[in-house]
């Protein structure tokens, strides 16, 4: 059985169901790079931990993204205003300034105004200024799927 979180399958892999059978699964999402003329992205992946900041920046510039990353919301904030990324994908606990924190800063501070999408291995207590939340572990079809989503967004 695939986890939900697992990388794609490479082309000519199998996957050894429960009872022996051999399958080959469907990819779910598109993660080809995009064309040299088509632009996607920015996102702003906002992590404390190094090694998840750099598998999710991996994850989407595997699936065409430019991606930025940074461990704290006041460089985050700083980020915002220089490079104006589509979508802020941030731990919900940072340090000092959470992610809830870093969401209604963005939402209140005026300018440019990214879609935010909180993480959390911890429920979600209240909807908040973010736009998304994601549960930790964080299943990376459906990080490309919301990468993807904003990024299609009329008006960006």
């Amino acid at each position: 059985m695939q986890c939900a979180n697992q990388w794609p399958p490479i082309e000519g892999t199998r996957l050894i169901g429960h009872n022996g059978s051999v399958k080959r699964p469907a990819p779910s999402v598109d993660t080809r790079p995009a064309t040299s003329g088509e632009s996607r992205g920015p996102v702003l992946v906002v992590e404390t931990d190094p090694a998840v900041r750099r598998i999710l920046s991996l994850v989407l510039e595997g699936a065409g993204f430019e991606c930025l990353s940074c461990a704290s919301a006041e460089e985050a904030l700083r980020i915002v205003s220089d490079h104006h990324p589509k979508l802020v994908v941030a731990e919900a606990r940072l340090e000092k300034q959470g992610g809830s924190e870093l969401a209604r800063a963005l939402a209140n501070e005026g300018g440019w105004r990214p879609r935010v999408a909180l993480m959390s291995a911890y429920p979600r207590r209240r909807r908040g200024y973010e736009d998304y939340f994601l549960a930790k572990p964080i299943a990376f079809d459906r990080l490309i799927q919301l990468a993807e989503l904003v990024d299609h967004e009329p008006g960006w």
